[in-house]
């Protein structure tokens, strides 16, 4: 699948939204890309790593359920937390966008 191709060298070149993407079509299967925890796993780390909210947050629920690595309560935490801190983040950086004013 050329989709997988292109995510793959985008994750390579660290876009965290690749290597999320590509590790739901791991998580999931996608087209010619069969189901791999371990993969999952791998790109999942990456696209936290890089600060990606949700990457995050399914590290925490592979930990918990010790799907592509071995369970983990206390890493599963970690990861939850970090999930959240990146969500905290977000929310207060937030700026409000204005159109047309000077």
């Amino acid at each position: 699948m050329k989709a997988s191709k292109l995510l793959d060298q985008g994750c390579e070149g660290g876009d965290r939204q690749c290597c999320f993407a590509l590790s739901n079509y791991y998580i999931t299967g996608k087209g010619n890309i069969f189901k791999d925890m371990n993969k999952a796993f791998t790109l999942a780390k990456r696209a936290c790593d890089l600060g990606h909210m949700y990457a995050c947050a399914n590290l925490s629920q592979m930990y918990k359920r010790g799907e592509g690595t071995t369970q983990d309560d206390t890493l599963a935490a970690q990861y939850r937390k970090r999930a959240e801190d990146i969500h905290q983040s977000m929310t207060t950086q937030q700026t409000e966008i204005k159109f047309g004013q000077t």
